[in-house]
């Protein structure tokens, strides 16, 4: 794709092409989704975890339904995230104690009366999926530039890095070879995606 080459390109330059490529490739989410979502739960580390942690998609985003009933009937809890209003926090609820409304950004969120946000215990198996704008073949990743995600893995990986990957999931038209990022940007373990 044509991104993929260009040099001195900024964060945000490259936000705006990936927004004008996906929304000519709209006719493959659906597919792409269900490709990738099957190509996650037939990962080694997916089969081996007992926690995902998954999150709610936007309309330009992988869509993990399929992985999520999955994950549900092979008894593994899922995680997914709220913002937390006025910042740029996520706290992470039980996927099977929630009800769901939209929430920040038009994304379906769990209701919070009478949910405390859950902790795993340490030594569980926990592969967290992350959405992102572009992906770099070797992990890299920028996000939609609020900084949720980086902040929420720069406090959760001090405790939790032993026996979790930590995984980006895209279309195929959202990697390129050389990704612009920052100190602050956390790499991936992992990027999960399918053939174009």
């Amino acid at each position: 794709y044509k991104w993929v080459k260009m040099q001195n390109i900024t964060k945000q330059e490259l936000r705006q092409k990936i927004k004008i490529e996906l929304s000519q490739n709209k006719q493959n989410f659906e597919k792409w989704s269900k490709l990738i979502c099957q190509n996650i739960i037939n990962s080694e580390f997916y089969q081996k975890a007992q926690i995902v942690y998954a999150y709610m998609a936007l309309p330009d985003e992988v869509d993990l339904s399929v992985l999520i009933d999955d994950a549900l009937c092979k008894n593994k809890t899922v995680f997914v995230p709220k913002v937390v209003p006025n910042s740029n926090k996520m706290i992470f609820f039980d996927y099977s104690k929630c009800q769901f409304e939209n929430g920040s950004f038009g994304i379906l969120e769990p209701k919070t009366e009478d949910i405390k946000e859950e902790k795993i215990a340490g030594d569980q198996t926990a592969i967290f999926l992350v959405p992102g704008r572009v992906f770099g073949e070797d992990g890299e990743r920028i996000g939609r530039g609020k900084g949720f995600y980086d902040i929420y893995l720069s406090n959760f990986l001090k405790t939790q890095k032993k026996s979790v990957l930590v995984a980006g999931v895209c279309f195929p038209i959202q990697i390129g070879k050389q990704v612009p990022t920052t100190e602050h940007d956390i790499k991936m373990d992992q990027i999960f995606t399918c053939p174009k």
